[in-house]
């Protein structure tokens, strides 16, 4: 089972939730996208520079892919075999569209699941999960000056001191076209 969701973008550099007066206004924006492996009680925050991916399908399938295709090549994760796949996302339009169900049909397809569900809760469903997650992320970085985006993956282990909690960071620097990929022929 998979969770995930989208806390909002965070500009770099940082300095605590209140910019100083008189700074530069010139800022490098990152946008994060969680996701939470209940088996394995793993969590990943994949990062893309803001503007450089549009968020949508082939964002939300690209991360997808990465995350599911980690956890099938970890020969000790306790899902490696998984026949069933269970998603719980945000309910946004993002989320559900003909890309989507076009790849998650192809990874049932591809022979990696028998079964894929995709579900989504009622607006506020994820208060007391990914964003309670979020709310670290984003306040607990939010306290720290931060210089750049290495700078801000430095200070994960004082925002989550536990490593058993701690999320592993990834930055997304290629997105692939699931949408062309998924276009039925002329």
């Amino acid at each position: 089972m998979l969770s995930f969701d989208d806390p909002v973008a965070f500009d770099l550099p940082h300095f605590t939730n209140r910019s100083y007066k008189g700074l530069p206004h010139a800022r490098l924006g990152y946008v994060p996208w969680m996701c939470w492996d209940h088996s394995s009680n793993k969590k990943w925050y994949i990062y893309h520079v803001k503007n450089l991916f549009k968020k949508g399908a082939n964002r939300l399938m690209t991360c997808l892919h990465a995350v599911i295709h980690s956890i099938m090549n970890d020969s000790n994760h306790p899902s490696m075999k998984a026949r069933k796949l269970v998603l719980v996302g945000d309910n946004c339009a993002e989320n559900k569209n003909n890309t989507i169900f076009a790849g998650l049909q192809h990874l049932i397809l591809l022979g990696w699941f028998d079964h894929v569900e995709l579900l989504f809760g009622p607006v506020g469903h994820t208060h007391n999960g990914v964003d309670q997650v979020h709310g670290i992320h984003n306040n607990g970085l939010g306290q720290h000056t931060i210089a750049d985006f290495g700078h801000a993956i430095s200070k994960y282990e004082m925002v989550w001191p536990d490593p058993s909690k701690r999320p592993e960071p990834v930055l997304l620097e290629a997105q692939y076209n699931w949408d062309d990929y998924y276009e039925p022929p002329p």
